[in-house]
């Protein structure tokens, strides 16, 4: 994953679908119910991790660094660094669950075997 690719996700989701794309897409997934398609196998749920996690901050870090860097329009970069981080904070909550999650000791480990 490369610098343009980060570009093209963020744009890819600032453009709203037509009424038609929305039509089609309740169309195609109404069709897939008729016919089955969702009882096919399910892939293994995935699941975050806080290295993950990590690594994703880091590259929001760098993208927003570099936008700043590069693009004469400071307003716009900045804005752009605040909405990248807002978007983010999903994200940022369940890396403190799991940070949270990691600190917590079981409460069996306070009683002493014998």
């Amino acid at each position: 994953m490369n610098e343009d690719d980060i570009n093209q996700l963020f744009e890819s989701h600032n453009v709203e679908l037509t009424e038609r794309e929305l039509i089609e897409l309740t169309e195609n997934n109404y069709e897939a119910q008729e016919k089955g398609e969702d009882d096919e196998v399910v892939p293994a749920l995935k699941e975050l991790t806080k290295k993950t996690l990590n690594k994703c901050f880091t590259m929001a870090h760098d993208l927003t660094e570099l936008l700043i860097r590069e693009d004469p329009t400071m307003e716009r970069s900045l804005k752009t660094r605040r909405e990248v981080f807002a978007a983010l904070v999903p994200y940022k909550e369940v890396e403190k669950n799991l940070r949270n999650e990691a600190k917590q000791s079981k409460t069996t480990s306070y009683f002493s075997k014998n």
